[in-house]
Order: C-alpha cells, then sequence, then structure tokens
C-alpha cells in the first residue's frame, strides 16, 4: 500500500473508476465518491474540505481572521485569541493542501487506462497534474462520465442535453425520494457547470440587491453610534445566503413537479394553490421544505 505521510492513496475493494466506453456511469462515478467518502475522507484531518471539493468541484472558502485594529493589538487577551484562530486557519489551510494532494493521485491511480488516458488527453492536463488540482480533475471526469468532453462535443450540444435530461426527468414508481432526489440534483449540477445557475433569470438579481439594501439599513440603525456600516464582505455574505434561498427554491419546485404523480399529487397541488394565493409570501420555504423532507 502506498501513502502519503498518513494519507493512503490505495483503497481496498474500492472499484476502478470506467471510462463510458467501458461501460461506466454516472452511477459508477456516485458509488466511486461515495466509497471515498466513507473509507478514506472520514479518516483524514479535515477531510470534509476535500470531500467538499469531491462534491461541488469546487474549493471551500476558508475565511481568514479579520486582522486586529490598533486598539486590539495592545490587548493581551485578543492577541492570544487571534494567535490562536490564525494558527488554526493555517493548519487547515495546509491539512487541505496535503489532502488535496493525496486525493488527485488517489483517483488517478483507482482508475482504468482507459480512462487515465481520456484525462490525460484533455486540455490542461499538464498544468492541472504538476499543481495536483483536484477541482479541474473533478470537473474533467464530470465531464468524461456525462459524456461531455471539451473539443469534442459542441459546448451548445451538451447544454442542451444538459436541459433536456431535467426536462424529461421523472420519479418512477419504485424509485426511492431520496435517489430521485439525488439524481435530480447531479443532473441539475450538469447543466449549472455548463449553463450557469439553474433557473436564473435578470429579475431574480434585483431581490438580493433589495435583501442586500434592507441589512445595511438595519446594521447602520443598530450600530452602537449609528455611523457603522457593513463592510463589503458582510454585504457579500448576506447576498450570497440570499441567492442560495432562491436557487434552493428553484431547485425544490423543479424536484417536486417531477416526483410521482400518485404520492405526492396532492401535496403539489396544495403548494401550488399556496403560490397563487401568496407569490411574494412563505412559499418558497414550503417547498423547500416539502422537497427535503418527502
Amino acid at each position: 500500500m502506498s501513502s502519503m505521510g498518513y494519507r493512503s492513496t490505495t483503497v481496498k475493494g474500492l472499484k476502478q473508476l470506467k471510462a463510458p466506453e467501458e461501460d461506466g456511469t454516472e452511477q459508477d462515478l456516485e458509488d466511486f465518491l461515495t466509497s471515498l467518502t466513507d473509507k478514506v475522507i472520514i479518516r483524514w484531518a479535515d477531510g470534509g474540505d476535500v470531500g467538499y471539493v469531491l462534491g461541488e468541484n469546487a474549493e471551500p472558502k476558508m475565511k481568514e481572521p479579520d486582522p486586529l485594529t490598533a486598539a486590539e493589538e495592545v490587548d493581551a487577551r485578543k492577541v492570544k485569541v487571534y494567535d490562536r484562530l490564525m494558527d488554526k486557519y493555517k493548519d487547515r489551510k495546509d491539512a487541505f493542501r496535503a489532502n488535496t494532494v493525496a486525493m488527485f493521485q488517489l483517483i488517478m491511480s483507482n482508475m482504468t487506462t482507459t480512462m487515465q488516458n481520456k484525462i490525460k488527453s484533455t486540455d490542461g492536463h499538464l498544468a492541472a497534474s504538476k499543481n495536483k488540482d483536484l477541482v479541474w480533475l473533478m470537473s474533467t471526469i464530470d465531464d468524461i462520465v456525462s459524456g461531455y468532453e471539451e473539443g469534442i462535443a459542441p459546448a451548445e450540444l451538451a447544454l442542451d442535453d444538459a436541459i433536456e435530461q431535467i426536462f424529461k426527468m421523472r420519479q418512477k414508481g419504485s424509485e426511492s425520494n431520496e435517489a430521485f432526489v439525488k439524481t435530480m440534483l447531479q443532473a441539475i449540477k450538469d447543466y449549472e457547470r455548463r449553463g450557469g445557475p439553474f433557473l436564473w433569470t435578470p429579475a431574480k438579481e434585483k431581490e438580493p440587491k433589495t435583501t442586500v439594501e434592507a441589512a445595511k439599513s438595519k446594521f447602520f440603525a443598530a450600530s452602537a453610534t449609528g455611523t457603522t456600516v457593513m463592510t463589503k464582505e458582510q454585504e457579500d455574505d448576506v447576498r450570497r445566503i440570499k441567492k442560495k434561498m432562491i436557487k434552493d427554491c428553484s431547485i425544490a419546485m423543479s424536484i417536486l413537479k417531477r416526483t410521482n404523480k400518485e404520492r405526492f399529487g396532492d401535496l403539489m397541488k396544495e403548494l401550488s394553490n399556496n403560490y397563487l394565493k401568496k407569490p411574494n409570501g412563505t412559499h418558497r420555504t414550503d417547498f423547500l421544505k416539502a422537497s427535503l423532507e418527502f
């Protein structure tokens, strides 16, 4: 067994990842990633961060502690707290880098030669391999397994295929809720990597802006002196959270629309009626809650 420190680069019982030409499927990829999560990531220090990359094809945000003000720098207690927070931040960054390097090698060593060759022939491989760019690797694997490879299939056709896959999707009578939601979320993820946020329209941009302005006013009014304003980072957090709420609502409604009518027809009618009665009310929470619980 090879390893990098305590991070194993081989996993007992892990099935090799296959290319579509070898009958490799998206379900196989999902099972592959589940095995990595269950058998590897939970044993690694700060493994959750590299697990985020496997699930989202993006690096997790790691907020560096805010620097101390001049007044705080003379407070020994606050300096001690700051130093402790900074040490934790640096340790997390170091662990993330070590984990991504190990995971990159682990994944590349647990796939068929055909799959390896397809990855190595993809633009950007040399730089990604040198830097152990796990985000690039996961995005490339997703493209290959889902049938979209840069430079082989037209981007417009791949986007159209992703839309069609979502539109045609329906929950089968015997399909579990968990399995259907997982399949839908994967299809939406495939679409978003090519076409941007799912069901996002220019009109939806207004709501986050309005929310930020309202938050700024409340923050200003609640400040001790009545003059403190929100930082850009705080504004970005409010905007991001609001956008996620809107996006979650869209995804929830899309999932519920495609659930089995015999099992959830009454629920969908009730939620639709609530929406018509209160289009700006609490229907978003209802849709999201229902999609997560059904």
